[in-house]
């Protein structure tokens, strides 16, 4: 009988691609970690623990990357491997990363305890064993608690945010006085970690990472690594559409927008500018991500025209953002409404596990209205000033009119009736 994973999966392997920091998502086959009782199913989205169990098979990153460099799971040798899924801060969507996991001494057993050790653990996670490793992970523990005491580098590496070990952990022994031995009642204490598979985890990357001493390399990997986050909050997105993205392909190089506004208006197209002038690779990359979360309801048919609804919002932040928000072309107005149309129908559908072929074609058929639109340079100027328009409306009514109407989602709106521009 087939066996596959039964708990949620939502961490990617990403390989980011060192010379034109653009990125794809690495495809792992179940066989790799559930044998041969696996399905064989190529799987974005996977377990922590069942992407452990694939990668601490290899010594080191370059023994992985060209094996799957060689056998067609990767575009180029030369790229940075890491782990990442989304995760929520201040309310909004955010990128949480972790680094892979090795074996470096995988050939040699009587050196290799920790992470022989930590597969037994992993593989117990994948089967839903956890009890059967419980001395196994007090023991990982308990030397924990050991290094802390008696190594000072190991915890000042630990509590200077330099690992991704919990920050309930850290301040657990950051709050110990005076102790006249290892903290081994931890584990007791905080019984949360025995269970805590990423809590786990993070003790040995912490080992690992001390061991080879590669925080400062880290640090620069993390920076570039930031640049690329913006198209990853798209492409993790449990119901995305795979090649969405290739009709943005330019997009690879796009960075976060500054998001202070001045108050200089461009009378030629009627908007309110940043203070530095994005590019036209930044402006396209804010478009699509705005337009992946715009509610269908924004707009109404009048005449046969497609026309954005000014009494979607009680408020608005100024005047000038109101009219910026009935300003586009029609033929624009038209291809964001029905990528908007479609995209709503196509989470409804996906969130019921109904057939989404359909409406994937008729997307990417939108997306590449949407992106025809966007290769004149005023029409892309448009879109763009509209979509931070009607972001700074979201967030100006969920921010000053909690008190009115609230949708499901927690964002104020005004009640809904047929107002065009």
């Amino acid at each position: 009988m087939k066996r596959e994973v039964i708990s949620l999966r939502k961490y990617f392997l990403v390989a980011r691609d060192r010379q034109k920091n653009d990125f794809s998502i690495v495809k792992l086959n179940d066989k790799w970690f559930l044998g041969k009782d696996a399905s064989g199913k190529q799987l974005r989205a996977n377990d922590l623990f069942a992407i452990d169990l694939v990668t601490t098979q290899f010594c080191n990153s370059s023994e992985m990357i060209q094996r799957m460099y060689s056998n067609g799971y990767l575009t180029s040798d030369d790229v940075d491997l890491f782990i990442a899924k989304v995760g929520k801060q201040n309310g909004k969507n955010c990128i949480y990363t972790c680094e892979v996991l090795y074996n470096p001494k995988k050939d040699f057993p009587i050196e290799n305890e920790r992470m022989i050790t930590f597969r037994e653990i992993a593989n117990s996670f994948l089967n839903k064993k956890e009890s059967d490793v419980r001395n196994q992970i007090c023991l990982l523990y308990d030397k924990f608690c050991s290094k802390m005491f008696y190594c000072r580098d190991f915890s000042s590496f630990i509590y200077h945010d330099s690992t991704r070990v919990p920050r309930k952990i850290v301040d657990y022994f950051y709050s110990l006085k005076d102790l006249s031995g290892p903290a081994y009642e931890f584990k007791f204490k905080e019984s949360w970690v025995l269970k805590s598979y990423f809590a786990i985890r993070s003790v040995v990357d912490a080992f690992n990472q001390y061991d080879k001493g590669e925080q400062s390399f880290l640090d620069t990997l993390h920076s570039e690594r930031k640049k690329i986050y913006d198209r990853l909050l798209l492409e993790l997105d449990p119901s995305y559409i795979e090649g969405q993205m290739s009709l943005f392909d330019d997009l690879s190089e796009s960075k976060y927008l500054e998001k202070a506004e001045s108050s200089v208006l461009d009378s030629s197209i009627n908007v309110v500018h940043s203070v530095i002038e994005p590019s036209e690779k930044e402006k396209k990359s804010q478009i699509l991500l705005n337009l992946y979360d715009l509610p269908v309801d924004v707009f109404t048919i009048h005449s046969s025209k497609v026309h954005f609804r000014t009494d979607f919002f009680t408020s608005y932040p100024n005047e000038e953002d109101k009219k910026l928000l009935c300003s586009l072309r029609d033929k624009e107005l038209t291809a964001i409404y029905f990528y908007a149309l479609h995209n709503s129908m196509y989470h409804e559908a996906y969130a019921r596990n109904e057939n989404t072929l359909y409406l994937e074609e008729e997307l990417r058929s939108d997306l590449k209205k949407v992106s025809n639109c966007l290769k004149n340079s005023k029409s892309l100027d448009r879109v763009f000033y509209w979509t931070r328009a009607y972001q700074r409306a979201v967030d100006y009514s969920s921010t000053y009119f909690t008190d009115k109407e609230e949708n499901k989602e927690g964002k104020v709106f005004s009640k809904k009736y047929d107002e065009v521009c």
